[in-house]
């Protein structure tokens, strides 16, 4: 049986010779200024946007500090009319016809006899050693 073979061509090099090198045309001057201005338009256009979405961002989270300072001055203003409440009770609670009334019931009985102790004028402090 007759086997055919096959011989690969002869490789050549990866860069045309010169003489196959066709010349890059000249590029006039004036599609180089195209190039230039399209090249600035889209720098500036992606500049626009990065500034678009800054503020957008920045717009954002103003408005979500905004929604925070509301909801903890909300939050202020509830807990000072508790506070106030509480005072309330405590002028309610602590009032003499109260302390009279529950002094009566714990079995105490009022007097006339007052003491009063008075407050040291001065309070000598020593350094403990």
């Amino acid at each position: 049986m007759p086997v055919a073979i096959k011989t690969l061509p002869a490789r050549r090099h990866l860069r045309p010779a010169p003489s196959e090198r066709r010349a890059s045309p000249p590029v006039s001057r004036r599609r180089k200024r195209m190039r230039s201005v399209i090249l600035a338009r889209t720098v500036s256009c992606v500049l626009g946007m990065l500034f678009l979405l800054g503020y957008v961002g920045l717009y954002a989270q103003v408005t979500l500090y905004g929604y925070r300072r509301a909801d903890l001055a909300n939050q202020i203003r509830q807990a000072e009319m508790v506070n106030q409440d509480l005072r309330a009770q405590i002028q309610i609670l602590t009032g003499p016809d109260r302390l009279a009334a529950v002094a009566a019931t714990a079995g105490m009985e009022p007097t006339m006899k007052v003491v009063c102790i008075p407050a040291p004028a001065r309070v000598k402090v020593a350094k403990a050693d």
